[in-house]
């Protein structure tokens, strides 16, 4: 594993942006609130590997570690339909009972509810299972670990440049927040724990961004990987301040993106502008 993209890897096709650069009014901040998974880190192969060791808590015998890699692969193939981290259990249960990747696009909660009911599992025990699997690993060995996040190039100097800027920041995500500290600070950015609003908070990212909205911060920045998720945000009135941007190089699927490109409200963003956006908000 490495620990920054190559560019060109994995990436969909890039909409370069001619008016990311203009600023908002001085006197005014910009506020970003910027998913983690997909858009700061490309976490699927450990996300997988993960799922992987949980799953053998629940199917003794079927999940010997390590993970092959042709399960890592699907997992990958499969990231886009993951609403939440937990769900990459039942994923993995899935695709090693032989489901295509593809079919997790449909049907996913009943396809879920039908594994927790096959183990008399629920939600809250494969939470439970996907955290303490990974703070075993995270103890056991936090290097190895780490070398299973990849950062996409480019992301972490912004990030570290809008924070030296005292620019108002979040991230928004429905990972665990002691995670993404670890992954941050194993990656030289000593990024505010309050500034990571994560699964703990049981909140959904339209709330969290409604909370940020009824602060005062109006110029919300709302960078996003997850189609649906920008479009619960648009189904909301009291979002209509937001400004949503669709990250193109995240756990998205060609037909994402198209329909993201057809969204007036949507502006796609590509890596190569995302560092060039931020600064230019900055």
């Amino acid at each position: 594993m490495i620990s920054i993209l190559d560019s060109g890897a994995g990436n969909l096709a890039s909409v370069h942006l001619a008016p990311l650069a203009v600023a908002p009014a001085t006197t005014r901040k910009a506020f970003f609130a910027l998913d983690f998974d997909g858009v700061i880190c490309d976490s699927a192969a450990e996300t997988g590997a993960s799922a992987w060791k949980a799953a053998e808590r629940f199917w003794p015998g079927r999940f010997p570690s390590p993970a092959p890699t042709e399960y890592i692969q699907a997992f990958r193939a499969a990231r886009p339909y993951l609403e939440t981290g937990y769900q990459a259990i039942p994923f993995i249960k899935m695709l090693r009972d032989g489901l295509p990747p593809q079919a997790l696009a449909t049907g996913l909660d009943e396809r879920i509810n039908a594994v927790f009911a096959e183990i008399g599992q629920d939600k809250t025990s494969m939470v439970q299972a996907f955290g303490d699997t990974r703070d075993q690993w995270i103890k056991a060995n936090l290097d190895d670990w780490i070398s299973w996040h990849d950062i996409y190039p480019g992301v972490l100097e912004a990030l570290q440049k809008v924070l030296a800027g005292g620019q108002h920041l979040r991230i928004l995500t429905t990972k665990q927040e002691r995670f993404v500290s670890a992954i941050l600070s194993a990656h030289g950015v000593n990024f505010p724990a309050d500034y990571i609003w994560g699964l703990e908070r049981q909140e959904s990212k339209e709330d969290q961004l409604a909370r940020l909205l009824a602060n005062g911060d109006n110029d919300v920045y709302f960078i996003e990987d997850r189609l649906e998720t920008l479009r619960r945000v648009e189904a909301r009135d009291d979002l209509r301040a937001v400004r949503l941007y669709y990250a193109d190089w995240g756990y998205g699927t060609p037909g994402h993106l198209a329909a993201a490109n057809a969204d007036d409200r949507i502006t796609v963003l590509s890596l190569s502008d995302f560092p060039r956006f931020l600064a230019g908000l900055a």
